[in-house]
């Protein structure tokens, strides 16, 4: 976890730089945006509420030139009474229809005169009030639309932020694939180059077990080089039925270590199964209580242990053991057993791997795990 962290802080600098270079600019623009919309909503509500006063003022300065205007039209009739000089009650009932109507404007004047004063002053207020409401009306309108601009323009901030978000993670997963892929094919290279030295090392030994000698100079007993050995070219080999049981045996061996090998198990540990065999055994599930068999690993010696593992492992049988098959007279060609890689092979290093079959070596071979 720790080294994940360290290298996802490593290319930090990086994946900032590339995320505010594709999204930065939209996300400013989206910015600038949203103060321009800012701005007109505030524009918008100033030239409202002044227009709402403006009207609310005028008709508020209405109202004494209104009321002057009507008191004087009651003076001027009023006036017109004083000049006739004479009650103009009297007159209702004259029969003369200019006296009648006469007398009925001056009786009504007054009346009249207060009336439109009061409807002239009541139109003026209500006109004031209807300023106010329409003020109201006005930046609520004009508040609606700001927030459904700015909905819209947080919308697609919140969308670039996501994508920005997401865009980051790839990247970091991308950089960190990179560097494990080179990570992986530095270390492949290296195991290439080791297993390319090991099998030149294992193809010099099997010259050198074929002549009778070991990797460290040493003459094999009883191999060409053995200087007790009277007559090299008359060696006692294995009859074919040995060397076919033999065979049939080492066979097994390399079928079941390759089974243990897909479950899991290393080379040291199925090295120690087939020495040692088990038995079929029966498991139980814990949680069905079904019964399922596993099949048992046939015991075979420790040498035929060591050369299926050899199989299995590196496709080819070890120079080691090709000395200790001779040993006990057995032809390699009567056993048709592989004793150089494949060719076009490539091998990963995998650990346990050794040219011992991974058992503990005595001067004679394998030795006895237990």
């Amino acid at each position: 976890m720790a080294t994940k962290t360290k290298k996802s802080s490593k290319y930090q600098s990086q994946i900032d730089s590339e995320t505010e270079l594709r999204y930065g600019p939209q996300l400013d623009a989206l910015a600038s945006l949203l103060s321009n919309a800012q701005g007109d909503r505030n524009q918008a509500l100033s030239v409202n509420a002044s227009t709402a006063q403006a009207l609310s003022n005028a008709a508020r300065i209405a109202q004494p030139e209104v009321k002057q205007a009507n008191q004087d039209y009651l003076s001027q009739l009023l006036a017109a009474k004083g000049t006739l000089g004479q009650d103009t009650a009297a007159w209702a009932g004259s029969g003369d229809p200019f006296k009648e109507a006469s007398a009925r404007d001056m009786a009504n004047a007054q009346v009249r005169a207060a009336e439109t004063t009061k409807a002239s002053s009541d139109e003026l207020t209500q006109r004031g009030l209807d300023a106010r409401a329409g003020a109201v009306a006005g930046a609520r309108a004009i508040g609606d639309r700001y927030a459904g601009q700015a909905g819209q323009i947080s919308d697609q901030a919140q969308s670039l932020t996501g994508q920005s978000g997401a865009f980051a993670s790839s990247r970091l997963a991308e950089l960190l694939g990179d560097d494990a892929k080179t990570a992986h094919d530095t270390a492949q290279a290296r195991a290439d180059r080791r297993t390319s030295s090991t099998n030149a090392a294992n193809q010099n030994a099997t010259t050198l077990a074929a002549a009778g000698v070991n990797p460290d100079g040493t003459i094999i007993p009883g191999g060409k080089s053995d200087p007790k050995v009277k007559d090299k070219t008359k060696v006692k080999w294995q009859t074919p039925q040995a060397a076919g049981k033999a065979s049939d045996s080492i066979a097994a061996a390399q079928a079941a270590a390759a089974k243990l090998k897909a479950a899991g198990r290393s080379r040291s540990e199925i090295a120690k199964l087939l020495v040692g065999g088990r038995p079929t055994q029966s498991v139980q599930d814990p949680n069905t209580g079904a019964i399922s068999t596993v099949p048992g690993v046939a015991k075979v010696p420790q040498l035929y242990a060591s050369v299926a593992l050899d199989l299995v492992w590196d496709q080819h049988v070890s120079a080691r053991n090709v000395a200790l098959l001779h040993k006990r007279r057995y032809k390699i060609s009567d056993l048709g057993l592989p004793t150089q890689p494949p060719k076009s092979a490539t091998t990963t290093v995998t650990p346990g791997s050794s040219s011992t079959g991974g058992l503990p070596m005595g001067p004679l071979g394998p030795v006895s795990i237990g």
